[in-house]
């Protein structure tokens, strides 16, 4: 008998043990949320990364001195037989200046405001079909559809006058994800254009406001259909690749994503080490950084490559 009671204790106790085992490992597996946090951020790193670029080009494909006067873009080609409408297109088909993206489908940019891109006021609306960026090393691609309004508010030609402002805005934009998650996102942006001594650098801030939140830069939900608000909390700066330092890098700049069930802060800027990069040294940065606390309370935090 007393062997037999001893048996149903060790037995009650292995059960008890099993159980709390599982339900530890069960709530670790659920606070360990590394995967999701990274997939937001890189998803919407790439989109505001890529939303810049093709403004940018939209620009040059207007002209940097007159309207049909175009820059060439790296794997695109441009179509100027609607200029008499105010209107050109876009065709990509090729590598971005870098060659770390592949880039297809259409952009269109019509002047639909003013006679001239460069008066203060002139509106250009610039439509995206079919826009699928791929990233090469990954094969990871998002594809853009919707329309982005930008007003050029200060006057003046990019890269040619001192500082040049521009405002950005898009509601409904159309985010197709590589998994065939399709979600409407709005975007909302200041972009000041500065050239001093052959670094061509822009400061975005954001300039949205929804549901409370301001200074956001996109809104709207993740492919797990979470809501998101992207804050600029610090303005992110980068040189565009006319830039004889650092072309095409982000060199600075902090985004706040809020809404979610676990707030993110991105930090761009950052060395292999992750400490910031002084803007004087002639490093250029290579990583950004991403920051939470997850279920469990325990502060996480990744270092990516750009």
């Amino acid at each position: 008998m007393k062997k037999i009671f001893q048996f149903g204790i060790i037995v009650m106790v292995t059960i008890i043990f099993s159980f709390v085992s599982c339900k530890k490992n069960t709530t670790e597996t659920t606070a360990d949320d590394t995967a999701s946090q990274q997939q937001l951020a890189a998803d919407e790193h790439i989109q505001s990364t890529e939303a810049e670029n093709s403004l940018n080009e939209a620009n040059d494909a207007m002209g940097a001195t007159g309207l049909g006067k175009t820059s060439p873009i790296s794997g695109a080609t441009i179509d100027t037989s609607s200029i008499l409408n105010k209107m050109v297109l876009i065709h990509y088909n090729g590598l971005n200046a870098d060659q770390t993206r592949t880039r297809t489908g259409d952009i269109k940019i019509q002047l639909t405001n003013g006679s001239r891109w460069k008066d203060a006021g002139a509106i250009i609306t610039v439509t995206y079909i079919g826009f699928k960026v791929t990233r090469v090393a990954t094969g990871k691609s998002l594809t853009f559809d919707g329309i982005i309004t930008v007003t050029n508010t200060s006057g003046g030609k990019i890269f040619v006058d001192p500082i040049v402002i521009h405002d950005a805005a898009s509601t409904g934009f159309q985010i197709t994800f590589d998994d065939a998650t399709i979600r409407k996102w709005n975007l909302s942006r200041k972009r000041t254009f500065t050239k001093t001594a052959g670094v061509l650098s822009v400061k975005v801030e954001g300039t949205g406001l929804a549901d409370g939140n301001s200074n956001l830069l996109s809104w709207g939900q993740t492919r797990n259909s979470e809501n998101f608000y992207t804050q600029i909390s610090t303005p992110i700066i980068y040189n565009t690749y006319l830039s004889t330092k650092c072309p095409g890098i982000f060199m600075s700049g902090v985004r706040v994503y809020k809404g979610l069930s676990h707030q993110l802060t991105l930090t761009l800027g950052l060395d292999t080490a992750g400490n910031a990069v002084d803007v004087s040294s002639p490093k250029c940065p290579t990583n950004y950084k991403i920051e939470w606390t997850n279920a469990a309370g325990k502060a996480k935090s990744l270092l990516l490559l750009y």
